[in-house]
């Protein structure tokens, strides 16, 4: 009998994010303790499951194995005086977020979609409340950039934004899935968009707007045909609301958004990233390792990572670990979406490129739900016997 993955595992994420919310809204360092806990949980979750499976194992892609030994070797050249980038307390903390990454070594049967709905939606509704309390914080945020406040204050932005980006998962799912988890879905993916417009994100606007044109797009290709006329008038009634709405706001509401869209805001942590990795060409091969960061003349400070994901990979393990990181999500996508049987497949290829593309914006590996999901749909995708499923055995096997 297979063994269900241990529901500790999304336990322990959803604490540490809850932890980072609470650390960076409260500014108290007890919450600090839920982020160390939230780990804990995560790490016996994986020694409570089928860890480490033959199944798993018999499929994964080389690249993995080889991207994992440049992981080890980030880990060997911690300095514990480096950057703070290799905590483990914020989500993005190059340690933190490689456990993740162990996600693939677990029997891809044991993956169970009852749970999965349940912690996105749990996490949803506690970046919902969250939102609400400190809208003002969070929409204000991009107003003090370069300033003490701005770091705290656009983290209690992403958490809450990457909290409700989890119901995104679902959505790609949907077909196969309640009405009222995907009208759930949906509200959650709405709100967490007019937040970010409100606050000028303009990458998690963008991801977000991707997103729901993705689940638009399902809700109109994945049913019948006679159905479909129906659908095209409701998805164009909503989105011609949206738009009008939004026009109707652009001079009030949104006015954050507009002035910040042709702002280039990153130019200087590119430079000051650019001009650090200039000193040493042997670290965009290698990296610098899990602690290694670059000073940045604005801050004022080394910074132990960079907003970018593809300068952050590169900063900790060099062009050694971005390729295989890469190749492993573009290869996933690819087998999803080509290789497979179901629209379960299909949607999970979308779900991945997504993330994919993130990686130009904010990509930076996380110890997120988005990016547990990530991994988890890594699982079933490179499990030949998973991905040759139709979506009425996916449905039965994994949605009990």
């Amino acid at each position: 009998m297979i063994k269900t993955l241990d529901v500790k595992i999304y336990v322990g994420v959803i604490l540490h994010t809850l932890g980072g919310m609470l650390t960076t809204s409260i500014e108290n360092s007890v919450f600090l303790y839920l982020t160390y806990l939230g780990l804990l949980l995560f790490i016996w979750g994986l020694f409570k499951s089928d860890f480490c499976s033959p199944v798993a194992k018999k499929y994964i892609p080389s690249s993995y194995w080889f991207m994992m030994f440049i992981v080890l070797t980030m880990f060997l050249r911690y300095d514990s005086e480096g950057a703070n980038a290799g905590q483990i307390q914020t989500h993005t903390g190059t340690i933190v977020s490689s456990f993740l990454f162990l996600v693939l070594l677990i029997n891809p049967f044991s993956f169970r979609l009852n749970d999965i709905i349940k912690y996105c939606l749990i996490l949803t509704g506690i970046a919902f409340v969250y939102s609400i309390i400190y809208w003002k914080d969070i929409v204000l945020a991009h107003a003090w950039l370069n300033n003490e406040g701005s770091i705290r204050l656009a983290t209690m932005g992403q958490l809450s934004a990457f909290g409700m980006l989890s119901c995104s998962f679902l959505l790609c799912i949907q077909h196969i899935l309640p009405k009222k988890i995907v009208y759930l879905s949906m509200a959650g993916l709405l709100f967490g968009l007019i937040l970010m417009m409100v606050a000028g994100r303009r990458s998690y606007t963008f991801i977000y707007f991707l997103f729901i044109s993705i689940a638009f797009y399902l809700y109109i290709k994945n049913n019948p045909t006679q159905k479909k006329f129906w659908r095209y008038v409701i998805v164009g009634a909503l989105l011609a609301g949206m738009v009008l709405f939004f026009l109707s706001k652009q001079d009030t509401m949104f006015v954050f958004l507009l002035g910040r869209i042709e702002a280039n805001t990153r130019e200087g942590i590119e430079f000051y990233w650019a001009k650090d990795m200039a000193k040493d060409p042997f670290a965009w091969i290698w990296g610098k390792g899990a602690s290694g960061g670059y000073y940045d003349g604005d801050f004022g400070f080394v910074r132990g990572g960079i907003e970018l994901g593809f300068q952050h990979i590169v900063l900790k393990g060099g062009l050694l670990m971005f390729i295989p990181y890469l190749w492993l999500h573009l290869y996933a996508a690819y087998l999803a979406y080509f290789k497979s049987r179901s629209k379960v497949m299909k949607g999970l290829s979308m779900y991945i490129l997504v993330w994919t593309l993130n990686i130009y914006f904010k990509g930076v590996p996380s110890f997120l739900l988005v990016h547990l999901l990530v991994w988890i749909s890594f699982g079933w995708i490179f499990n030949p016997r998973i991905r040759s499923m139709n979506d009425s055995q996916f449905k039965k096997l994994f949605l009990k």
